[in-house]
């Protein structure tokens, strides 16, 4: 009998060890700093975390709602049927391709006369990515620095694991920043050495990888509307052109140039937007200085009609800030990712590179923008939740805990592949791309 137990015993214990050699993360030979550790234990992919985390960031309230267990964060209006930012999980492989096609055109038949030829059926495409981001490792004290640190903190690792979310969340909202302006977000767009994916943008192969590709629709002060082209250098440089003339007081926004940016949208195709149930011609998220200096610029014609009850619809605060059709969004950080004017690579730089860490970067540019988003202007890819890791050293002294997950962004603009020559062959109905000379309020 005893004989019987032990067997037994022993059998769970080495279906349990075979279950842990299959779990994510277990001996994939992780190295951090460099140090001495040998070995990693994953501790799963968890989901509930990931919804938690994705949650705390400021676009989760544009963004559509995919399970039960998720809904729009934030104090205000719950946003579920907001479809700023469309997302799907992505089960197998790492790629999801998302297509539209053409709307029919040609002339109806009348009578016994034979039917009119339309167009044969035309189709673009949008392939979503995602690619795996890791927070740096963090090292937690040893034993006898945790004792004395437990007066302060009582369980130093769990607080890791909150500040790694926290991370997460402001990483979550950096990619996003990244992807309306570049295209797609880093670990789509940078380059295979450096961990990404070497992506190319625009239509057909004869671009190069990895190289961001402006926005289809781009409007200043200075030059309007600016006239598209389907060369991808071309494009990038005609835009660089027109962020280089934002330099002098008359370049600043104006309500007259909101109502050219609107009249605008009204002759491409667009598909406006819905935001805690009402409806809009289009969500701007702007420079938090621009923002301000639009503010201002409403102050007797806008504020003093406030209806005194009014509530913000994404913030709860004070009020909020519509103008024409358009809600206007003070957006966090986007100051960080101000334009700015590159003679060396003929195109636009938006604030920190691929290699430089958003958080502590200082944007020096006196150039601000402001996107306008209809539904569907960003397709985010995810696989499985969050990863926490941990990493001991020799003989169980020194650890450190990290995390990692799956997902990808990239601008909802679909490419034609099939010979047209056309400016049709980006369609990009749902973002709108405005820059305005903004030395700073008050300036």
């Amino acid at each position: 009998m005893r004989f019987l137990t032990n067997k037994f015993l022993y059998s769970i214990t080495l279906m349990l060890t075979q279950l842990v050699c299959l779990s994510p993360g277990f001996n994939n030979q992780f190295d951090s700093r460099g140090g001495t550790f040998d070995y990693q234990t994953g501790w799963g992919w968890h989901m509930p975390v990931w919804y938690e985390l994705t949650k705390q960031t400021f676009f989760s309230r544009f963004r559509s709602k995919t399970s039960q267990n998720e809904t729009a964060g934030g104090k205000g209006v719950q946003a579920a049927n907001s479809a700023l930012f469309q997302r799907k999980l992505i089960t197998k492989g790492d790629e999801l391709q998302f297509t539209s096609h053409d709307a029919i055109t040609g002339l109806v038949t009348y009578g016994d006369k034979f039917v009119n030829r339309g167009n044969a059926a035309g189709y673009k495409n949008l392939s979503a990515r995602t690619n795996m981001i890791k927070a740096p490792a963090i090292p937690l004290p040893g034993t006898m620095s945790a004792q004395r640190a437990k007066f302060s903190i009582n369980n130093i690792p769990a607080q890791t694991k909150q500040d790694i979310k926290n991370y997460f969340s402001d990483e979550l909202e950096f990619q996003v920043l990244y992807t309306l302006f570049n295209g797609a977000s880093p670990a789509i767009l940078a380059p295979k050495s450096q961990g990404g994916l070497g992506a190319r943008l625009g239509i057909g192969d004869g671009h190069t990888a990895s190289v961001p590709l402006m926005g289809k629709n781009w409007y200043t002060n200075d030059g309007g509307f600016i006239a598209y082209n389907n060369t991808h250098a071309t494009w990038n440089s005609t835009v660089n052109d027109a962020i280089n003339a934002c330099t002098v007081t008359a370049d600043q926004i104006t309500l007259a140039a909101v109502r050219r940016l609107r009249a605008h949208l009204d002759t491409i195709p667009w598909t406006g937007a819905t935001f805690g149930g009402k409806r809009y011609k289009a969500i701007s998220f702007c420079d938090p200085e621009l923002w301000y200096r639009l503010d201002s610029l409403l102050d007797t014609k806008y504020q003093a009609a406030r209806e005194r009850s009014a509530t913000n619809p994404t913030f709860g605060v004070d009020y909020d800030l519509e103008y024409n059709g358009i809600l206007f969004v003070n957006t966090p950080n986007m100051d960080k990712f101000r334009p700015s004017y590159s003679s060396a690579l003929s195109r636009p730089l938006f604030g920190p590179t691929f290699a430089e860490d958003p958080r502590t970067y200082t944007n020096s540019s006196d150039i601000a923008a402001m996107v306008l988003m209809g539904d569907s202007a960003v397709f985010e890819g995810y696989n499985g939740g969050l990863a926490f890791t941990r990493k001991l050293g020799d003989h169980s002294d020194g650890n450190e805990l990290s995390a990692r997950t799956q997902v990808g962004y990239i601008r909802g603009e679909f490419y034609a592949n099939d010979g047209r020559t056309t400016d049709d062959q980006v369609y990009s109905p749902s973002m709108a791309f405005a820059a305005f000379y903004e030395p700073g309020v008050g300036q």
